[in-house]
């Protein structure tokens, strides 16, 4: 090992001490999942979010400017739904 570092030219030679090594920090991730959330493949959180989707639907359906414009406010709904979640 001493041959290879003295045929490299010297200022290629980085030696590095113990003392320069830090310990690398944990970071602690929560990658579990959201146990609160419906889970659509079971039956159970397939009906609660479609008794969900429901109520949605008719408070939409029941809105006065859905009467006036039914897309816009169809538009405006879906957008506000999509920026809760």
């Amino acid at each position: 090992m001493n041959d290879l570092l003295s045929s490299l030219p010297q200022e290629t030679v980085n030696v590095i001490s113990r003392s320069d090594r830090t310990k690398k920090q944990y970071v602690a991730t929560d990658d579990r999942p959201n146990n609160h959330e419906l889970n659509p493949r079971k039956q159970s959180g397939h009906q609660k979010l479609m008794r969900a989707e429901k109520t949605r639907f008719t408070q939409v359906l029941s809105n006065l400017e859905f009467n006036k414009s039914p897309f816009s406010a169809l538009k405006q709904a879906i957008g506000s739904n999509m920026k809760s979640r």
